[in-house]
């Protein structure tokens, strides 16, 4: 028998430590990159006055992007815990499987939505303005691996789902 009852919870035996501690350290991952550039992001739009009158307007300093664009990932790193949590005790860990798999498709949905609305390098021009410097092809980067990564949040989650 590959499962042993310890009260209500039965405990699975087959789930490999070293993938549920992956999903941990994944989802820790998560957690902490979106934490702190959520932060930084807070702080910055907090005092956005301040620091427009310290370096100019011609930077406009519009970190609500940023902080809308990265409360998926934050989620993605909680449900992430719930689903390695909830695999150990062999119980609803494909329903958070699911859950990750829909939230893939919103972070799909929403840099679609920025790049539709703004351009592909929405994150200089929200944050430089249309400044050479906000406008510079670099800038496309983000967007390109935000892109990436939910694609990737959507295939790993299928993965989940088959587990």
């Amino acid at each position: 028998m590959n499962e042993e009852n310890m009260g209500d919870v039965k405990i699975n035996k087959i789930a490999k430590p070293s993938s549920v501690y992956f999903e941990m350290f994944l989802g820790t991952l998560n957690i902490l990159v979106s934490t702190i550039v959520l932060l930084f992001s807070g702080i910055v739009q907090i005092f956005r006055e301040e620091l427009t009158q310290l370096i100019g307007t011609q930077f406009t300093l519009d970190f609500k992007n940023l902080i809308i664009i990265n409360i998926p990932i934050l989620v993605f790193g909680i449900l992430l815990h719930i689903y390695s949590l909830e695999r150990v005790a062999n119980k609803k860990y494909k329903l958070y499987g699911f859950f990750i798999f829909l939230l893939g498709f919103v972070m799909t949905g929403l840099i679609t939505f920025l790049i539709v609305k703004y351009s592909l390098n929405w994150f200089g021009v929200s944050l430089f303005g249309k400044t050479s410097i906000g406008l510079n092809k670099l800038f496309y980067f983000p967007s390109i691996a935000y892109i990436a990564y939910s694609l990737i949040i959507i295939y790993y989650s299928i993965g989940l789902m088959r587990r």
